[in-house]
Order: structure tokens, then C-alpha cells, then sequence
């Protein structure tokens, strides 16, 4: 038989709300009665739109939304939803099943995750085209047969709520969602209470799923792109107890140009999958540290015990918190700028830097702590100063510690990832600040403190210009930042991301001195519920300051391999640093594309109940991206 083919399909696209920093997965186990006997984890229940897919584009045919097992030009409506074109030699528009693939990638992680006898797959979504239409996208992208079940929480009369896989066959269904609150986690706490409702295959006769008719609320991860999803604001107040939150974006799609709040696991980085694996596998490993870990590694020369010069921080989860920012722009451009109420300042304050977990005041014991990192015990002097990715430049920065009284201990803030038109450097000469320009321009890697720190070494009368611009007795020029006389090996940076304590570039300016700052996730207040990738120096425990303290004073009592109990009490992320490290260093010694179809965003639905109805993810203004 002959014939043409049928057209492409005209797909439907709708913005979903929600946003979070361009970055990879953030997995996270909260704290729970019962975490020392470790539960395993029986169920991942994933989200479908911005999780599974970069971006949901679905055919506006009816059928597709009411007909299971619909299928047409299945490779190229695979490759608009699962394609991606930001992860470095990608082939996915040009073979969307290629080994190397994001499909490929995907089936091998859903498979990786997937136990027939002690762990199941199932998808939870708000989309408004149902649950029959994210099973026939995942059956055209090959996934559909890792998971058990998917349930969709759009209300749509006279259409089934949930499908369920019933051997080889999948088969519709009615999941009891109509007496629970709409929030993905009162969901999650009825699939627990009631799992036979949920999962028909129970009812049956059970096999392969017998893990679940015992499930807790421990046994449960949630993997999803919307942070509100984690917690509900309903009476009970159910929360989700292990998450992984999947990382947003705007970016450029090859077939429909500029898109915004993008997302989908493994879009950006393929570390995703081998971390959310990780995190199902073992996910205790993944709780909020408890203290700030400091660390020297060995070098050349270690043994001498040179001193500290420079103490550089980072700024976001760092010195702050959660950066909360003015909406005023003068604040980012105006050195000096107030609030236009004395009571706001007070509240930017509070919300940066003071901390709800620990008495009494952290502004004063930060302040405390800067001005004793300024001289040694032995009276010899240091520079402090503040590397930050604060796309909103050095100027708000040096604002909000001005509000606070903390700037007088710094000498320059760098902000080399400052949105354009915005200062990216502030130097203090004597009692003022000024603006200037560090020397960013050109280097490939702008956020790699690493190489960052390298460009301070070689070039320190360009970071520190208040070393020699003006006057003879206004310059601050201490011999140690004399260009030749700072090293590496003088400078301790304090932050809160693990990666900013690698050089990316492979120059040979490693970061030999670090004070990683504990990070977690918690309710901040009562205004902004779940706050994700929180920080900040004595937060959680008052021993940082002193720790922070004496590392300076003596880094060589922290240095690798030195302290066997040290090591052992190291989170496994700094431990995988350094083994990284370690290795890098040894090997350093040692057709489809052409087609074209008219496609719209298949729509994400908000949650209408309570006090979040209609609304889109609160997220205030920060960087603490």
C-alpha cells in the first residue's frame, strides 16, 4: 500500500510557572523520626512536564489525550520533548534513541532505579491534557515501561485521572484524588495511607509491587522542578521527606528559539543521573551538613606552614543566608543606597544575615569575626575580600553590608558574573568605596573561582587598584599583595559550593586552602516556606566562627591525610573533591532536523486550593543562584 505520510502533528504549548537556578539536581533528605534506621526508598514518583521533558509539546489531537497506545511521528515529537541541545556532543536532533542520547540516558537511569521487588516508578503531574496523554508521550520515547502508574491531577470531566501498567498492558483508572487537598504532597501522604487505592496492581494480586502495601512517608522520593511541590500550606501541613528538585532555565531551542523555564533531568549536565541515582540509592548521604568543614591540602612547601594573606568569601549562603535584595535599582548601582524607610533596612538585615536557628545576634558575631581575621596572633595583617556570582553586581552587595555593618572589614568585593551594565568591583580607599573594573574581561571561565583566585595571584595590583591608584597616603598596599608576593598557598576561600573549590580550567591554580560552609534546606520564617540551598557562616552552628578562626590562624592542623579522624568525619562530597583532585592531577603528570510544524507548550496546571491558588512559585529577588 501506498500513500503519503500523515502531516506533523500540531502540538500545543503553555508556559508552566516556577523557577530556580540554572544548575543540576538538588537532592535532599529532611530531618524525620526514625532517620537512623535509614528506610529505604520503596517509591520515586516523578513529575512529567520540565522533569521528564526540557519542554511538553503534545499533539492537539483528541484521541492522544483519550486513546492509550496513540502514536504518530513518534521520533520527532520524542525529540521536541526530550531532546536536549545543551549537554556537549548531544546528537539528540539528529537521533533521538543514539547511545549516547538523552533517551538512552534516561531509560538507563529509570532502569538503574527500578526494582520489580523493592522499588517501584510512578509519574505525578499537574498537565492539563491527563494522565492517558503522558503515557502515550512516554510510549512514543520508549520510557513508558519503568513505571508502574501515572496520576494526573488535572481535573478533567469525564476523562481517567490515572493509568496503571497491568502486566504488558496499560489500562485506565480512577485514582481517589477527589477527596484530597491539591498539593502533591497531601497526595503522596494518601498514596501512603491508602496504596491500594492508588495502585490498582495491589488490589489484583500484587506482583511486583508487595513493597508498597507497607509504604511510609520516608519510603518516598519526589523528584520535580517546582519547589512548592515539596510542602503543602494545607491543615496537616504534610511535607515531603526525601526530594530532588530538578533545575530551571531559559535557554535556546533549536527548533523553538527562546524558551523560558525550561528544565528535565540531565538537560544541562549528566552528573544529574548519576547524583539522583546516588541519592535514591543512599539517601541519608544527602542531609544538611551540620557544621563548616575546613580543609588545607598538600602542596609543595606544605611543611613551612606559610600564613594566610587573603581570606576571599563568598557572598551568597555564604556571609548571607538567602540573598534577599531591594527591589530598587539604584541599590545595585548607587554606592550608599538606603531603603526608603529606616524599619525596610532593618528587615533586609534580619532577612540576610540574622538567623532564626541560634540566639541572640549573627550580625554581631560576624562582625566579631572579621575584625579578628583582619591581624594575626602574631600582629601581622590580613586583606579580606568578597568573590561572589551575584548577577546583580558588587555594588548591592557592598549595600547590604553597609545596612549591616559589615563592610568596613572587607577592602574589595568582585562580582565577575555581574548582569551587563552593572559594576563588577568595589574597592575600599580608606573610609570610601569606589567602583572599578576587575580584570575578567577574557578569561573563558568567569565563574570558576579556582581560576578566579589564579588571576588574583598573578595580577593583585588589578584586583586591589587602591594599592596604587591616588594618593601616596591613601594607598593600602601591603607587601603581600605586591605583585610576585602573593600565592595560592596564601589565600583561604570560604563558600558554601563544593565546585567553586576546583579550577575548571585545568591552569594549575587549585585551591589549596577552603572553608566549605554547610548548606541545607528549611523553612525561613513564615513568609517564604521551603528555601532551597540555604547557608551562611554560624547559621545553624555557633562553633563556624571559631573554627573559621583557627583555620585561618593555622590551616596546617586541617591538611589532608594528616588527621585520619579528621578524614573520616569529612562529607562525602568534599571527599569526592578531593579524590578528584587528586586524580586530575595525576593524569596531568600522567534529516530530522529539517522538518518543520507549528508547536505550542502543553500546559502545566496550578494548584487552585488554599492560599496558593493560581499562583506561580514564590521566589524572591536574589542571587543566591
Amino acid at each position: 500500500m501506498s500513500g503519503a505520510p500523515p502531516p506533523l502533528p500540531s502540538l500545543d504549548r503553555t508556559p508552566s510557572s516556577g523557577r530556580a537556578p540554572p544548575q543540576g539536581v538538588h537532592c535532599f533528605e529532611r530531618k524525620f523520626e526514625g532517620e537512623d534506621q535509614r528506610p529505604p526508598v520503596r517509591l520515586v514518583v516523578f513529575d512529567c512536564d520540565e522533569t521528564l521533558t526540557l519542554s511538553t509539546f503534545m499533539p492537539r489531537e483528541k484521541d492522544f489525550e483519550r486513546t492509550i497506545g496513540w502514536s504518530s511521528w513518534p521520533e520527532y515529537i520524542s525529540m521536541m520533548n526530550f531532546g536536549t541541545p545543551f549537554v556537549e556532543g548531544s546528537s539528540d536532533f539528529e537521533e533521538p534513541y543514539a547511545p549516547d542520547g538523552r533517551l538512552c540516558r534516561l531509560q538507563n537511569l529509570f532502569q538503574a532505579l527500578t526494582d520489580e521487588s523493592t522499588r517501584s516508578l510512578a509519574i505525578l503531574t499537574r498537565n492539563s491534557r491527563g494522565a492517558v496523554a503522558c503515557l502515550n508521550l512516554l510510549m512514543m520515547a520508549k520510557l513508558a515501561d519503568h513505571f508502574s502508574v501515572i496520576w494526573s491531577m488535572a481535573a478533567n470531566p469525564g476523562m481517567p485521572n490515572g493509568v496503571y501498567k497491568d502486566g504488558e498492558k496499560w489500562k485506565a483508572f480512577h485514582a481517589p484524588l477527589d477527596g484530597v487537598y491539591d498539593h502533591k504532597a497531601d497526595v503522596l501522604a494518601s498514596v501512603v495511607k491508602s496504596p491500594h487505592e492508588w495502585f490498582p496492581q495491589l488490589a489484583v494480586n500484587g506482583d511486583g509491587h508487595g513493597h508498597l502495601r507497607d509504604l511510609s512517608d520516608a519510603g518516598i522520593v519526589l523528584v520535580d522542578d517546582v519547589r512548592n511541590n515539596f510542602q503543602s500550606p494545607s491543615f496537616n501541613k504534610p511535607k515531603v521527606l526525601r526530594y530532588c528538585k530538578v533545575a530551571r532555565y531559559d535557554g535556546k531551542h533549536p527548533h523553538m528559539g527562546h524558551l523560558s523555564d525550561m528544565g528535565g533531568i540531565g538537560a544541562k549536565s549528566t552528573d544529574d543521573y548519576v547524583k539522583l541515582i546516588a541519592f535514591v540509592e543512599e539517601p541519608w548521604k544527602f542531609k544538611a551538613e551540620p557544621r563548616a568543614f575546613c580543609i588545607e591540602q598538600r602542596f609543595v612547601g606544605c611543611e613551612e606552614q606559610p600564613p594566610v594573606n587573603l581570606v576571599v568569601f563568598g557572598f551568597d549562603a555564604t556571609l548571607s543566608l538567602y540573598t534577599f535584595l531591594p527591589e530598587d535599582s539604584k541599590c545595585a548601582r548607587q554606592i550608599g543606597f538606603t531603603c526608603n524607610e529606616s524599619a525596610e533596612e532593618v528587615d533586609f538585615v534580619k532577612l540576610n544575615f540574622e538567623s532564626p536557628w541560634v540566639s541572640g545576634s549573627r550580625v554581631e558575631r560576624l562582625r566579631k569575626m572579621l575584625r579578628s581575621l583582619l591581624v594575626s596572633s602574631q600582629g601581622s595583617t590580613r586583606t579580606l575580600a568578597i568573590l561572589t556570582a551575584n548577577e546583580q553586581g558588587a555594588v548591592v552587595v557592598l549595600n547590604l553590608l553597609l545596612m549591616a555593618d559589615l563592610a568596613n572589614s572587607f577592602s574589595a568585593i568582585w562580582a565577575p558574573l555581574a548582569d551587563e551594565g552593572l559594576p563588577r568591583g568595589v574597592c575600599r580607599d580608606g573610609e570610601h568605596w569606589r567602583i572599578f573594573n576587575p580584570p575578567v574581561d577574557g578569561m573563558v571561565d568567569k565563574s570558576s573561582k579556582g581560576d578566579l583566585l589564579g588571576s588574583i595571584v598573578e595580577r593583585p595590583h588589578e584586583w586591589f587598584p587602591q594599592a596604587v591608584d591616588g594618593e601616596a597616603h591613601d594607598r593600602e598596599a601591603p607587601q603581600y599583595l605586591a605583585p610576585g608576593n602573593l600565592h595560592v598557598k596564601n589565600i583561604v576561600l570560604i563558600d558554601d559550593e563544593m565546585t567553586n573549590f576546583h579550577c575548571r580550567s585545568g591552569s594549575g591554580h587549585q585551591v589549596l586552602r577552603f572553608c566549605k560552609v554547610a548548606c541545607y534546606d528549611d523553612e525561613y520564617y513564615d513568609d517564604f516556606g521551603l528555601l532551597m540551598n540555604m547557608g551562611g557562616i554560624g547559621a545553624r552552628n555557633e562553633q563556624d566562627y571559631s573554627t573559621v578562626l583557627r583555620f585561618v590562624e593555622h590551616p596546617w592542623k586541617y591538611r589532608v591525610a594528616q588527621d585520619p579522624e579528621l578524614d573520616a568525619q569529612l562529607p562525602v562530597p568534599i571527599q569526592d573533591l578531593l579524590e578528584h583532585v587528586q586524580n586530575e592531577e595525576e593524569e596531568q603528570s600522567a534529516g530530522l532536523m529539517e522538518r518543520k510544524c507549528t508547536l505550542s507548550r502543553s500546559h502545566t496546571l496550578p494548584e487552585w486550593a488554599g492560599s496558593f491558588s493560581g499562583q506561580e512559585e514564590i521566589r524572591p529577588k536574589t542571587s543566591n543562584a
